[in-house]
């Protein structure tokens, strides 16, 4: 398993560690560990959700949005994700 700082997990999706901090604060990622000093460290499922939150702002999804999607992902509920999905899907058509 790789371990992240929250500096190379920064970097290696092209964000600021303020971005990360942000992010982690909202629920949108979560560290997979924290060290007895206090340092948090992520693993790869964090790399590839900050990603997957990135792609998500850029298509125009809300970040309130995003946060509630990744809940419902977390919560392992598929029926709410893939409606969730739906309406995100639903919501960004219209603003065409």
């Amino acid at each position: 398993m790789n371990d992240y700082t929250i500096s190379k997990l920064a970097e290696d999706a092209g964000v600021s560690k303020h971005i990360v901090r942000g992010y982690e604060l909202q629920g949108l990622i979560r560290p997979c560990k924290s060290t007895n000093c206090g340092y948090r460290n992520y693993d790869e499922g964090a790399l590839q959700r900050l990603r997957f939150v990135l792609a998500g702002k850029v298509t125009g999804i809300s970040l309130d949005d995003l946060s509630a999607l990744c809940q419902v992902m977390d919560n392992n509920d598929l029926v709410a994700s893939e409606q969730f999905l739906i309406d995100i899907e639903s919501a960004l058509e219209q603003k065409k």
